[in-house]
């Protein structure tokens, strides 16, 4: 759906979006597949945000982890792998 019609005001709620809290208003919604987007005017450039970042029902379940966690064999793959392509 893209049209030049009045879209309203979104609000990014994703606490880790470095605009998390600010409210925009649409200018455009974009549909690609099931995904839907909003562009918006951002200092004078257009910027699109996901729509699931705008919303505080499915924001307020995501939860960061107090400690990530990696396991010696994935480092040492990642190791491995750096490893090969050295010159």
């Amino acid at each position: 759906m893209n049209d030049a019609r009045y879209q309203g005001i979104i609000t990014i709620e994703y606490p880790l979006h470095p605009l998390f809290g600010c409210q925009f208003k649409v200018a455009k919604r974009l549909r690609y597949g099931r995904l839907l987007f909003f562009e918006v005017n951002l200092d004078g450039k257009r910027a699109t945000v996901p729509e699931w970042m705008t919303r505080r029902d499915v924001c307020s379940r995501l939860r960061r982890g107090v400690d990530p966690v990696c396991s010696w064999t994935a480092l040492r793959r990642i190791r491995a792998l750096l490893d090969q392509r050295e010159v």
